[in-house]
């Protein structure tokens, strides 16, 4: 399944495009990728800050290897005139980034550098050397004010009262990057785009469950886990910007066999989680919300009579040094899966995971079917290892795929993508764009049509709730969506996406991101067709029908 989107770059204008998939094998953009993941791990990054060097490395690969190959819109350098080994551009835009971010290695990174050139038969004077050269320093440049690794951040200890993060055992440290929410991001417009709701009030039911669900499942002495659940929690007890590089390398090795889209893969995967991290950490900040173990050893002074507290309470394992709400592992994790998915344009591919954490697990390493069931097993797991409510990682998960979803939208696309002749292939034009819904006749009503001898899959979309999220004012909060034919007749209507089709929903990779908004997915012949969008209840506010074409 193929789809080119350009949503939400301007909210009134939709481009549906077909291309063809991209094939695949291993190049200098993941061996180089290996080698920064290295250096971020020799230079002792606080908390899973090394993704910004990652990403910081993977932007310069990006535009030195595009100068050349011309495929992609350069993220940020472009390089007229550009030619030579792409292998030798990518080496040297990683080489100079690094070693500009950690000089300590210098001497190391120019010996690696030296060699891989010799070892495949390039020298300094081949013309991808200075391409690469031009990229870094503009990446360089780029990212020099960032506001990451401030030299002396004051401590942040959060506070004493019933909900606040404090510092817990048995390090009892200070958080970890408290500067990283707002460190200047890659993709995104600001730290705080896409913020998540707020946790639930302590003395909410649904505290009260989540409370309840950590203190059985996450508890190191007689805790309610399976020893199937437990050996989950181990595993994902692990260095996640370490394991989902190497995830990204062996995709990239089994299915990408071409320097362009490698780059373009790794790219967007890391700048997504470099992103999504530093969401987390925005949110981490204002939230300032305890961890479970504080909070169950505080259990009977949250106002909530439904908490039953234990002082003696412990997590499987140690909560690290930072606010529980929203989780960093979900929302890299939920990035890395959202940005394959969107890059092989499935959900569906069979890959395996290794953790780093070999050692107290029993399987270390395991294989999925779909990207997003390892991005709900992990919202499990670090229920089960004791440091998270179920609120803060599902919250997270969703922060995660809008980060990976605006930087596919908006950035590294084709530039072949506004000019592709699909004549010859099934597709859809006149497609309508967003408006006010009222009531009665006032409602919103997108056109479109599709051509072709054969039959489209086709998805249709009323979005509301999550224009919120893109600075609408006014969205409609929960919608209806109707579709017709060329006479009339209904061909479809749906309330809740999850109501029906959910899985074959999910399965083109562009589910709405809310449950209250609408989808329906079906092959439509060639004709002419209306979408329809209402309020439910007869609400009124601002809405999106979006119509994509699935190849």
């Amino acid at each position: 399944m193929k789809l080119k989107l350009h949503l939400w770059s301007t909210i009134a204008t939709f481009v549906i495009l077909f291309a063809a998939p991209a094939s695949v094998s291993a190049d200098a953009v993941a061996d180089w990728n290996a080698i920064a993941v290295q250096a971020t791990v020799t230079g002792a990054r606080p908390g899973p800050s090394g993704v910004l060097d990652i990403a910081t490395v993977q932007a310069a690969i990006y535009d030195a290897v595009q100068a050349i190959e011309k495929r992609f819109e350069p993220y940020y350098v472009e390089i007229p005139g550009a030619s030579g080994s792409p292998e030798a551009a990518a080496a040297k835009a990683a080489h100079d980034v690094l070693v500009n971010r950690f000089p300590a290695q210098a001497s190391s990174l120019d010996t690696t550098y030296q060699q891989y050139l010799s070892s495949r038969g390039l020298s300094e004077t081949d013309p991808g050397v200075a391409v690469g050269a031009t990229a870094a320093a503009g990446i360089i440049a780029l990212r020099a004010c960032d506001g990451s690794f401030p030299a002396s951040p004051p401590p942040f200890t959060g506070g004493t009262d019933p909900g606040v993060w404090r510092p817990t055992p048995p390090g009892n440290l200070p958080m970890a990057a408290p500067w990283l929410g707002n460190v200047t991001p890659f993709t995104l417009t600001r730290p705080s785009q896409f913020r998540a709701a707020a946790p639930p009030a302590l003395t909410s039911a649904e505290y009260a469950k989540d409370y309840d669900e950590v203190k059985a499942m996450g508890a190191l002495n007689n805790s309610s886990r399976t020893p199937e659940q437990t050996d989950l929690a181990h595993f994902w007890n692990a260095n996640y910007p370490v394991l989902w590089n190497q995830v990204l390398r062996d995709i990239a090795g089994a299915h990408v066999n071409n320097i362009a889209e490698s780059a373009r893969l790794f790219a967007l995967a890391d700048m997504a989680m470099a992103d999504a991290i530093i969401t987390a950490w925005n949110e981490k900040n204002r939230s300032v919300f305890w961890r479970p173990i504080t909070a169950i050893q505080e259990g009977e002074n949250d106002g909530n009579p439904a908490t039953a507290g234990d002082s003696n309470w412990l997590s499987l394992i140690n909560a690290p040094p930072y606010p529980e709400h929203t989780s960093g592992a979900n929302n890299l994790s939920s990035a890395a899966t959202r940005a394959l998915a969107r890059f092989f344009e499935t959900d569906r591919m069979t890959f395996s995971i290794t953790t780093t954490n070999v050692g107290p697990t029993t399987q270390d390493t395991r294989t999925y079917e779909r990207f997003s069931d390892v991005a709900q097993e992990i919202v499990d797991a670090r229920i089960y290892e004791g440091i998270h409510f179920r609120f803060a990682d599902e919250a997270a998960r969703k922060q995660g795929r809008q980060v990976a979803d605006w930087g596919w939208r908006n950035f590294m696309r084709s530039f072949t993508d506004n000019n592709q002749d699909t004549s010859a292939v099934p597709g859809v034009a006149n497609i309508a764009t967003r408006g006010f819904v009222q009531t009665g006749d006032n409602i919103l009503i997108g056109g479109f049509i599709v051509t072709g001898a054969t039959s489209t899959n086709v998805l249709v979309r009323a979005i509301g709730p999550t224009l919120v999220n893109f600075g609408v004012n006014g969205a409609l909060q929960d919608t209806t969506l109707e579709l017709f034919d060329g006479n009339g007749q209904v061909v479809a209507s749906n309330d809740d996406w999850k109501s029906e089709q959910e899985q074959a929903i999910r399965d083109t990779t562009i589910p709405p991101s809310d449950n209250r908004e609408s989808a329906i997915l079906r092959a439509l012949s060639a004709g002419n067709y209306t979408a329809v969008v209402r309020g439910k209840n007869n609400t009124t506010g601002i809405a999106l029908v979006e119509v994509y074409a699935l190849q």
